[in-house]
């Protein structure tokens, strides 16, 4: 299995990033992925014809990542560094692509049930949460336009422009008044081209991606003993007034 440079994943990144819109100067990257392992795992297949019924779809199943929190305080040892995880990401549009500038633009229009979903997914349990915390981040997002040519291309997606919102096990973004989703495509097979049905000819891709909030989440940590001492002695004297109530009322 040939496993992809670092760097060579950062550098992607990078570029989904120059293509990316203008954003707030205090939007900060909190969180990046690329593949573990090489070949095109991104799929994007059509049926019937597009504007009439038809529609495409765009995505992955399972794919292994590595995945990286950045620039968040107070983050365990095991949630710091590189974590193994699994994404899926699945998008919609009943749009095909146009010709643009830079070569062609698509917008995926899914709304509802058919808003473009990402989630990533711990492969093991952290130590927070006694195995129930694995959800390292969710992100619903619609509407996004896929730009590319030849055998590159790329997404971004904002809050700004549109609608973005972020979950996790892990991480608060209660305070985010901004947020951001980019994915960059490389090694397109075939290359970009528009089929008979209106549609791109279906084709594969590798990825790597990049999500920035303003400000950045914040890490939710675990409750102290102390705490859920409390809350279970406050449950069990609620329990024991209700009880006595009841008694006194018969």
């Amino acid at each position: 299995m040939i496993r992809i440079p670092r760097s060579a994943a950062l550098l992607a990144v990078a570029f989904g990033l120059l293509t990316a819109p203008a954003a707030n100067a205090q939007l900060t990257t909190f969180a990046q992925f690329f593949q573990n392992a090489g070949g095109n795992p991104f799929s994007y297949t059509s049926t019937g014809t597009a504007g009439s019924g038809g529609n495409a779809m765009f995505g992955v199943n399972s794919l292994a990542i590595d995945f990286k929190y950045f620039s968040i305080l107070g983050l365990p040892a095991d949630l710091s560094g590189f974590q193994s995880a699994h994404l899926t990401f699945t998008s919609f549009t009943t749009l095909g692509p146009s010709n643009s500038g830079s070569g062609f633009d698509e917008i995926f229009n899914g709304s509802g049930v058919n808003s473009a979903m990402i989630t990533i997914t711990r492969d093991t349990p952290a130590l927070e949460g006694t195995g129930s915390r694995t959800v390292l981040l969710q992100v619903i997002f619609t509407p996004f336009t896929f730009t590319g040519s030849g055998g590159s291309g790329g997404f971004s997606a904002s809050s700004l422009s549109g609608t973005v919102s972020f979950s996790s096990d892990f991480l608060s973004f209660s305070a985010a008044v901004q947020r951001d989703v980019g994915l960059s495509f490389s090694s397109i097979i075939p290359g970009l081209a528009r089929g008979p049905n209106g549609f791109f000819l279906d084709f594969t891709a590798a990825g790597t991606g990049t999500f920035s909030s303003d400000p950045v989440p914040t890490f939710i940590p675990e409750p102290s003993p102390y705490a859920m001492l409390a809350g279970a002695a406050g449950l069990a004297f609620f329990v024991l007034a209700r009880r006595r109530r009841t008694a006194v009322s018969r």
